[in-house]
């Protein structure tokens, strides 16, 4: 009977989960389709370059609070865990406060700074900051109904978030808004500053309760994993984000926003995938205290059903894309075949480098995750820089193949070193 209920329990938690990212991946999936044909490539570009400056901002906090968050739970005693929680979501909102603080006194006094390029691009910026802090305080209370193991309360959000966005392009379609970059980011900035109010209402975490004293053991605890993740997090999005910082280089916004427009072909498949590292992530931390056998296995076996998944997903599309592509991206990107192909290659590498990373991250091997992903950060900025000069946006997505099949490699074979 224990152990049904615990199946049961399982498949709740990951029938929500997927709900959860499907309806999280989903809306931004939308918005970029959306943005993808309302903006110009120039115009998309920009977007493009604000977004991953959002997932970058979200990496880091992500990196130094939400997961030490994650892994260290499991160490504390129950009756702390509440409060532990409240400690960190107090260093996240002063995180924040602190780029935010930031971004305002440079772009305020940027005249007087001779930051001319900062002068000319101030509504940008800001919209980027404010995105970016919504997005990692929103990113906090996810995270920590994930481990509190009441999924349910991050689909509230998510769907919060979605009815927002939704209805903010509803109305700028109406009465026929003209959207440009900082636009976009704006509605997607409110989206997750409503999703914030959702999530704090529904955690009611006992903030009056939070001692300095306590607050900076916690850091000082996350910090002996969290400075590795944080390198690791800035080695991994120098990877991640080389094809667009050398294509926007190399070919301008125009070039970027095509590149990201490829990229729309592998996101449906990604829908799940955090989905289920946002449950596996926790259960694995737990594993490596009560059943460290067993990670290993759970680990292989999930590789194995994403990478066929993933396999089954790309001959579906590659065999539909003769109408798919007009229909997504009514024919104001041409020659999108080549960089579509490329972004599939990239996928089968990104699957098996993140379920190797999940492990490790589980294993509190951050120092081991950073190491190898600065050698293929490097690796990957090198060679999408120089196949780029030759070859265009193609080239800067050969390298991003090339840097997620070698960091792929190192870590399955620290993973597997490790094991033996």
């Amino acid at each position: 009977m224990l152990r049904l209920h615990r199946y049961r329990s399982i498949a709740s938690a990951i029938s929500f989960s997927f709900a959860n990212q499907f309806v999280s991946s989903g809306t931004n999936f939308m918005l970029t389709i959306y943005l993808v044909r309302a903006l110009s490539a120039d115009e998309f570009g920009r977007f493009s370059v604000g977004f991953a400056a959002v997932l970058f901002f979200g990496g880091i906090g992500n990196a130094l609070f939400l997961t030490q968050m994650v892994v260290n739970t499991p160490d504390k005693a129950q009756d702390d865990r509440l409060a532990y929680a409240a400690r960190v979501m107090f260093s996240v909102v002063i995180f924040c406060g602190v780029l935010l603080l930031s971004f305002s006194i440079i772009i305020v006094f940027s005249d007087e700074f001779g930051l001319d390029w900062v002068a000319q691009k101030r509504a940008y910026l800001f919209a980027c900051a404010i995105a970016s802090a919504a997005y990692l305080i929103n990113n906090f209370f996810i995270r920590h109904a994930y481990i509190v193991r009441l999924e349910k309360r991050a689909f509230v959000m998510n769907v919060g978030v979605a009815v927002v966005i939704a209805s903010l392009l509803g109305v700028s379609f109406l009465a026929k808004i003209e959207l440009d970059a900082v636009l976009g980011l704006w509605i997607y900035a409110v989206g997750q500053i409503i999703a914030v109010q959702i999530g704090a209402k529904q955690a009611n975490l006992p903030l009056r309760g939070v001692r300095l004293k306590h607050l900076f053991s916690d850091l000082s605890g996350s910090w002996q994993g969290g400075r590795w993740a944080l390198g690791g997090v800035i080695v991994t999005w120098l990877q991640s984000q080389a094809y667009l910082y050398v294509t926007v280089l190399f070919a301008g916004p125009a070039g970027a926003g095509q590149a990201n427009a490829a990229r729309l072909s592998i996101m449906p498949f990604m829908f799940g995938v955090p989905a289920i590292n946002q449950i596996l992530l926790p259960r694995l931390a737990d594993m490596r205290v009560t059943k460290p056998k067993k990670m290993r296995q759970t680990i292989l076996v999930y590789t194995m059903i994403l990478i066929t998944l993933a396999a089954v997903y790309m001959l579906l599309l590659w065999s539909s894309r003769d109408w798919v592509i007009p229909l997504v991206f009514d024919l104001k990107y041409p020659n999108l075949e080549p960089l579509i192909a490329m972004w599939f290659l990239t996928l089968f590498a990104l699957l098996a480098r993140t379920t190797a990373s999940i492990m490790l991250q589980a294993q509190k091997e951050f120092r081991s995750i950073m190491i190898r992903n600065s050698v293929s950060a490097a690796v990957t900025i090198v060679a999408a820089a120089s196949l780029c000069y030759l070859y265009g946006i193609q080239g800067a997505l050969a390298g991003a193949v090339i840097g997620e099949t070698l960091l792929a490699i190192l870590l399955w074979r620290r993973l597997l070193r490790h094991g033996e």
